[in-house]
């Protein structure tokens, strides 16, 4: 017999994942609370307990993703081991991810678009930045390491983020775009700015 607390989370997974099609599918504006619940096979009022708004779900939905995209144990053990090499593949990923344009990649699109008409989304998306800079930062202060070095990093922390937000978008925009080529002409860019960062005076 299951806990009520597997039963919980067996639930609020059959929540989420119903959202994640139908926000997909229809654009956060159209859908409804009702619609996820119908989805779902959840009833209206329970998902009300389980999440106090629509804006909820999409936090439970985009945080987790970044997580598991972020992989931040990974860089957490490559940083620990001063691994230059495995911190720079670590930086590439924002560039060269070569993954196919899926659900989790429509859904981070749709959530960067709601955020400039809804408040409450904007401010899940500025937390997701804020942890994606940080992260990006962590690894730049192992590649190019120095007080003196830390605007030049907060540029070049920018510019990742810009570059890797715009290959994305390109790629919705036109799947059928080089991907690699592109992918290997941007990732030059970011290197050639990194050895810039890193052979300049601490």
């Amino acid at each position: 017999m299951k806990s009520r607390l597997e039963k919980a989370e067996e639930r609020r997974g059959k929540i989420l994942a119903a959202a994640r099609q139908l926000f997909t599918r229809h654009g956060f504006h159209g859908t409804g609370v009702a619609q996820i619940a119908s989805e779902s096979g959840v009833k209206v009022g329970q998902l009300y307990r389980d999440f106090a708004c629509k804006e909820d779900i999409i936090a439970a939905l985009v945080e987790p993703d970044v997580g598991v995209f972020l992989d931040e144990q990974a860089l957490a053990l490559a940083v620990e081991a001063q691994d230059f090499h495995l911190v720079r593949t670590w930086i590439r990923r924002f560039i060269e991810d070569d993954s196919t344009l899926d659900d989790d990649f429509a859904l981070m699109a749709e959530t960067i678009a709601e955020a400039t008409r809804n408040l409450r989304v904007a401010a899940i998306v500025h937390r997701v930045d804020a942890r994606v800079r940080g992260s990006i930062l962590t690894a730049l202060a192992v590649l190019a390491p120095g007080e003196t070095k830390a605007p030049q990093r907060l540029h070049l922390a920018d510019f990742i983020m810009a570059i890797g937000h715009g290959v994305w978008f390109r790629r919705i925009s036109d799947p059928n775009v080089d991907h690699v080529g592109l992918s290997g002409y941007v990732g030059g860019l970011i290197d050639s700015e990194l050895q810039r960062i890193i052979v300049s005076p601490a």
